[in-house]
């Protein structure tokens, strides 16, 4: 990955429960204020080159059990504010388990081979601003920068809500 940018720290103030309603407890009103962090973070880092925004993706059942995917929430409204193209360029193709009680090292094992590129038009010589909500080690991030730049990605940065 070629940089990430934070927005907010996971550990402190409220951003962990706002982001725990968001992801959780389902209330989408929260998506907004979420992504006025990131549209805040993502004009202060003067990222260059011809952008677009794409997601990190849910798994379709862990996507079917939520409702919605909360990167591709913030991610949209991220597109329309800025008016930056975006898409979903990415597919979590496994089921992956949970990363949460996971270390660094088991986060990237469960991770790898994760995700694909179904849209390669989409990023292909572009620079990727990928979305989240949270990144702990950046393993996510990382795993799907990887699928990004073989895709023909010139860049690929992260942007965040928070950092745990």
């Amino acid at each position: 990955m070629t940089g990430m940018l934070i927005a907010a720290d996971y550990s402190s103030g409220p951003t962990k429960e706002l982001i725990h309603n968001f992801k959780y407890s389902g209330i989408r009103e929260v998506g907004p204020v979420l992504a006025g962090v990131l549209i805040q973070r993502l004009q202060a880092g003067k990222i260059r080159g011809e952008k677009v925004l794409v997601p990190v993706p849910l798994h379709s059942r862990r996507q079917r059990q939520r409702g919605f995917n909360q990167a591709e929430i913030l991610a949209r409204y991220v597109s329309r504010r800025l008016n930056i193209p975006g898409g979903i360029a990415l597919k979590r193709k496994l089921n992956t388990k949970s990363q949460v009680e996971l270390s660094g090292r088991e986060r990237r094992k469960n991770l790898a081979g994760a995700f694909v590129c179904g849209d390669q038009e989409l990023v292909k010589g572009k620079t990727v601003i990928l979305v989240d909500d949270v990144s702990t080690t950046g393993a996510t991030l990382e795993e799907c920068a990887k699928v990004l730049r073989a895709a023909g990605a010139r860049q690929v940065w992260g942007l965040v809500v928070a950092r745990g």
